[in-house]
């Protein structure tokens, strides 16, 4: 979907605007992004005003986290001011997540399950326990290893 055919309130120059907003009301104490969805790129007054660059990986697979994530290096303001970059709600694939970390971008988990509030971490209320599906034990176990001081 392009900027165009997003409704007004979803226009990058109203995002750009919320963004600000949120950080002047909050006094500097919120930081503030708003996430880009697919593979979209932020536009730079976007990328320029938030805290934090936060993108989705719909239908990115490992192999595109790299080159992604260049073209929101390259922004002319991400080049000016790096900020750290977010993948929000990419997906249970492994590959994908350990692409994220080692291209520098943190990632964030996606488990819709079968939306019957247990084995998905989407579906609000949300059991966030490992309850053995093969997805969430795979998840926990690479991030111990990623996180873990050998």
């Amino acid at each position: 979907m392009g900027a165009g055919d997003n409704p007004p309130y979803l226009q990058p120059n109203v995002i750009q605007n919320a963004i600000a907003q949120a950080q002047e009301r909050s006094n500097g104490k919120l930081l503030v992004s708003s996430s880009w969805g697919g593979k979209s790129l932020p536009t730079d007054a976007c990328a320029k005003q938030a805290n934090f660059v936060l993108v989705h990986c719909n239908s990115l697979a490992a192999s595109d986290i790299a080159p992604y994530l260049a073209s929101v290096r390259a922004l002319p303001s991400f080049k000016a001011t790096p900020k750290p970059i977010v993948f929000n709600e990419c997906s249970t694939d492994l590959d994908v997540f350990k692409a994220a970390v080692s291209s520098g971008a943190g990632w964030g988990y996606y488990d819709q399950g079968s939306s019957d509030y247990m084995d998905g971490y989407q579906s609000p209320p949300t059991s966030w326990r490992d309850d053995g599906t093969q997805s969430k034990v795979q998840f926990f176990d690479l991030v111990k290893t990623l996180t873990s001081s050998a």
